[in-house]
């Protein structure tokens, strides 16, 4: 399957850590919202998401895409005001059973590669977000359609909380003259294609 990395997004409703049932009877799934501002640039999303339609109902997928009880590309003005998120935003809600990787944008200084990110405090809803993504179709007794699967995650920056909570460090004052061994605070050792059907019309609403 094709695999995609997001634009910038703001993640909301992270379970990323545990994985949570969506209802009493169903397989815990670790998930996100991931919400994309007004003039994000999503067509290699959107691309990749189409190929996969095509591939898996050919000529029909316009009409499997306009049937979708259920749209992946969500940018519905009121469902977008219910949630509370920018207005002109479009979002999503990738699911996967493997927990995600999640890393930051600093560099290892041995490797180079991205450092990962084991602190939950630090994955909140609001943080801005790169997400590797993967769509793919199903059809389980007539309900049929395309979703993103949950690859893995990117921290990016810090954004505005959508939960209203104030970060402990902007609510206290350090103390400049105060001296602590880091490992105390941080517990370790040492600190360190488309048809007559124009599919691109599919995601507007």
């Amino acid at each position: 399957m094709a695999r995609v990395i997001s634009p910038e997004a703001i993640l909301s409703y992270p379970q990323l850590f545990t994985p949570k049932a969506a209802t009493l009877n169903s397989e815990p799934k670790y998930s996100a919202a991931l919400i994309f501002p007004a003039g994000s640039d999503l067509t290699e999303m959107q691309a990749v998401y189409l190929e996969v339609a095509q591939a898996k109902w050919g000529d029909k997928a316009a009409q499997v895409i306009k049937a979708m009880q259920h749209p992946t590309f969500k940018n519905d003005p009121d469902a977008v005001a219910a949630k509370g998120y920018p207005e002109g935003s479009t979002f999503i809600n990738p699911r996967t059973t493997r927990k995600p990787s999640i890393v930051s944008i600093y560099p290892d200084p041995e490797t180079g590669k991205p450092m990962p990110v084991t602190d939950e405090a630090l994955v909140y809803p609001g943080v801005i977000v790169r997400a590797s993504l993967e769509p793919y179709a199903y059809d389980n007794s007539g309900n049929r359609g395309i979703t993103f699967g949950l690859g893995n995650i990117q921290i990016i920056r810090d954004g505005d909380r959508l939960d209203g909570r104030a970060a402990a460090r902007d609510e206290f004052d350090s103390d400049m003259g105060a001296v602590a061994d880091l490992a105390d605070l941080t517990g370790d050792e040492a600190a360190v294609g488309a048809d007559e059907d124009n599919l691109n019309d599919l995601f507007n609403n």
